[in-house]
C-alpha cells in the first residue's frame, strides 16, 4: 500500500506531502495541484512496469554525483513532463514515494529532460528486474482519461490495444480491447446490467475492418456509438475495473464527467467494495455526499501537506473548496425523505455490506435513504434537535430511523432513550452488542479469510485455524475485564431503583459478566469491538501476511451465521425503506 507522497521542487509543490489511507478522495479548488498528484502516480506507474524488466543504469545530477535507476519514458504518460522545477530551481525535482514496510521509491527529473527511478527495500537499493519484483509484486492501475467513443472504430490488433491501454486513446479502442480480451465479459456486462437497469450490450463483432458493439436499451437495439455520452464512459469505466486482478492500487482521476448523478454515487460505492487502495480526484459534489469523511483529503498548494476531515461538517467545507453552496445533507434528504441516523459513517458502510449479504441489498447504491452522521455524547439530544428543525424551520416531512451502539447502557437508561425519541423516530434500534464492530468478530467467517487468502494457513484445517483465533482474541481481551466491569457497573448505579443498594447492584453486575466472560462467544458481546479487532487484524498480520478488512470478513460470512440482533435490526431497515 502506498503511504505517502512528498514533491520536492516540483512543478507547484515546494515541499509538499500527502498522506493516503486505503480510500481516498482528493479535492481542492482549481489549481490547487491534484492533476499534479494524479500524474505523479501515472508516472510511478510507468516506472513500475519498465522497472520489473530493466537494470538500473548510472546517470549524473547537475552537481556531477553518480546515481542509479531507471530510464523512465515519460512520453508514453498522459503527463506534461516539461518546465517541472517550482519557479524555475536549478535543482532536479523529485518525488518521493513511501510504501508499507520500508519501502522507497523515487523519480527524479533532469534538466536534461530525462527522468530516472530508483526504489529501495529496508533502506537497501534495488538494482535488478528480479529485486524490483520481489519487493514491489503489486501493480497500479491508473484508468486513462476518458471520452467518447469513436462512431467507426478501426480494427487493431492486441498489441495496439495493450499500448494504448494506459493512455487517452484507450476511448478509440473500447470494441477492439473486448474483441481481443473477452475473459471478464459475463461480470462486465452483469455489473453493467445492474448499475444502469434497462441497459445491456453484446459481445462487439467485425464488420470488414471495423469493430463494432450492439446495445440493447429495454430490448431496442442500435450501435453503441448512438448511445449517449454517459453511458459509454460508464461502459469504459467498468471496462477498467473488470481487469484489476492482480492490481494494489487504482487511480481515478474525474470520473464524474459525463455521468449522471446517481451513477456517480453508484461507482463511489463500487471502488470502496474493491479488495484494494482507491486515489480518486473529483470536483463532484454528488461523490463527495457519498464519501465517509475521513476518506476526504483537501489538497492546498498553499500548505505544507494534505489533511482529511473530520466529521460531516468537514465535507461541507470541502465542498466549498471547490465552488459550490450546495447543502449536501439537506439535498439528499429532499429527494429522498427518509434518513438514517447512526453514530457515524464507518457504521454505515459496515451495515451495508451486513445488508448486501442478507437481502442482496446495497444501501450505499440506493437513492432511497439519506445517511446522517450524529456522534458525540449528545447523539440523542442531536437527533432530536435535528428532526424538530426538519419539520418546524425546513417543513420538511422525514422518516427518521436510528441505530445505537448499546455501549454500557444499563436497560434503563435504554428505555430513557426509546421514551425521548419514540414520537420523532419511525424506527430505533440498540444494538445487542457494544458497537457495531463486535458483530464482525465473527471466528468462524475470519477462520474462513485466512484460509482462503493466506499462503501460511493452506496446511492448516479451517476448524484449527477458528480455534487459534479465539484463543488469541480471548488473550487479547483478558485484560479489558476489569474496564468492562467498571463501564457497566457505573452505569447501571447511575439508573438503578433507589430501593435497590449499590453493593448489591454490582454484585449482580460481577455475577452476570462473569457468566459471559467464560466462552469467547459471549465475551465478544461486551468487549469494545473496534479496539478488539484492529489488535486482532494486527496479529494476523503478524502470523499469516494478510489484511483482513470488513469486506472480507463480511464477504466470507455465511448468511446463516449472521447474528440474530443484526438480521432483525437488517429487517427492520428494509421495512423502513419500502
Amino acid at each position: 500500500m502506498l503511504k505517502s507522497i512528498r514533491f520536492v521542487g516540483y512543478k507547484a509543490f515546494d515541499d509538499y506531502s500527502i498522506q493516503f489511507s486505503d480510500f481516498n478522495i482528493l479535492v481542492g479548488p482549481n489549481n490547487c495541484g491534484k492533476s499534479t498528484v494524479i500524474g505523479s502516480l501515472r508516472l510511478l506507474d510507468m516506472a513500475f512496469r519498465k522497472a520489473k524488466t530493466t537494470r538500473v543504469t548510472d546517470y549524473y545530477t547537475n552537481d556531477d554525483i553518480r546515481n542509479q535507476g531507471v530510464l523512465v519514458n515519460t512520453t508514453a504518460v498522459d503527463v506534461s513532463t516539461e518546465n517541472v522545477s517550482y519557479n524555475y530551481s536549478p535543482k532536479e525535482p523529485k518525488i518521493n514515494f513511501l510504501f508499507a514496510n520500508s519501502k522507497r521509491a523515487e523519480l527524479v527529473f533532469l534538466k536534461n529532460g530525462d527522468c530516472y527511478f530508483s526504489a529501495t527495500d529496508n533502506g537497501v537499493k534495488i538494482a535488478t528486474p528480479k529485486q524490483f519484483r520481489e519487493a514491489f509484486p503489486d501493480n497500479i492501475k491508473c484508468i486513462p482519461i476518458l471520452g467518447p467513443l469513436e462512431h467507426d472504430e478501426d480494427y487493431v490488433l492486441k498489441g495496439t490495444v495493450q499500448a494504448n491501454l494506459n493512455t487517452h486513446r484507450a476511448s478509440r479502442n473500447f470494441r477492439s480491447y473486448w474483441h481481443h480480451f473477452p475473459e471478464n465479459w459475463d461480470s462486465f456486462s452483469s455489473l453493467l446490467r445492474e448499475t444502469w437497469p434497462g441497459m445491456e450490450v453484446e459481445r462487439p463483432y467485425l464488420n470488414n475492418l471495423n469493430v463494432y458493439m450492439m446495445c440493447k436499451e429495454n430490448r431496442i437495439e442500435r450501435e453503441l456509438f448512438w448511445v449517449g455520452y454517459g453511458f459509454q464512459i460508464w461502459c469504459q469505466i467498468l471496462t477498467h475495473i473488470s481487469m484489476l486482478d492482480g492490481f494494489a492500487i487504482l487511480v481515478v482521476d474525474e470520473p464524474e464527467i459525463y455521468l449522471h448523478a446517481e451513477v456517480q454515487r453508484q461507482l463511489i460505492t463500487i471502488l470502496r467494495d474493491l479488495e484494494l487502495q482507491v486515489i480518486l480526484a473529483t470536483h463532484s459534489i454528488e461523490i463527495l455526499g457519498e464519501s465517509n469523511p475521513d476518506d476526504v483529503v483537501i489538497i492546498e498548494k498553499e500548505k505544507e501537506k494534505s489533511y482529511r476531515i473530520k466529521n460531516i461538517d468537514g465535507i461541507q467545507r470541502a465542498v466549498s473548496l471547490i465552488g459550490s453552496i450546495h447543502n449536501i445533507a439537506l439535498a439528499n434528504l429532499a429527494r429522498t425523505r427518509k434518513m438514517l441516523c447512526v453514530e457515524n459513517m464507518n457504521d454505515y458502510s459496515i451495515l451495508s455490506k451486513f445488508m448486501r449479504l442478507f437481502n442482496g441489498f446495497t444501501l450505499e447504491r440506493s437513492s432511497k435513504i439519506t445517511p446522517i452522521e450524529m456522534e458525540g455524547s449528545s447523539f440523542v439530544q442531536n437527533v432530536k434537535s435535528f428532526a424538530w428543525g426538519l419539520k418546524k424551520k425546513f417543513d420538511l416531512d422525514i422518516d427518521i430511523a436510528i441505530i445505537i451502539d448499546r455501549d454500557y447502557y444499563s436497560i434503563e437508561a435504554i428505555q430513557d432513550v426509546y421514551d425521548t425519541l419514540k414520537s420523532e423516530v419511525e424506527l430505533m434500534h440498540v444494538l445487542a452488542m457494544k458497537e457495531i464492530e463486535n458483530y464482525l468478530l465473527d471466528f468462524k467467517s475470519i477462520a474462513k479469510c485466512i484460509k482462503l487468502y493466506s499462503i501460511l494457513a493452506k496446511e492448516k484445517q479451517e476448524e484449527d485455524i477458528k480455534t487459534e483465533i479465539e484463543a488469541k482474541f480471548m488473550i487479547i481481551t483478558d485484560d479489558m475485564k476489569n474496564y468492562v466491569i467498571s463501564q457497566i457497573s457505573a452505569n447501571r448505579l447511575k439508573t438503578k431503583a433507589k430501593s435497590i443498594d449499590d453493593s448489591s447492584e454490582i454484585e449482580s453486575t460481577l455475577d452476570d459478566i462473569e457468566k459471559n466472560w467464560v466462552e469467547a462467544e459471549k465475551r465478544r458481546t461486551l468487549v469494545p469491538g473496534k479496539k478488539v479487532l484492529h489488535q486482532l487484524r494486527d496479529e494476523i498480520q503478524r502470523m499469516y501476511r494478510i489484511n483482513l478488512s470488513d469486506s472480507k470478513i463480511i464477504l466470507n460470512m455465511d448468511k446463516n451465521d449472521i447474528h440474530e440482533d443484526m438480521r432483525k435490526l437488517l429487517t427492520s431497515i428494509l421495512c423502513f425503506i419500502n
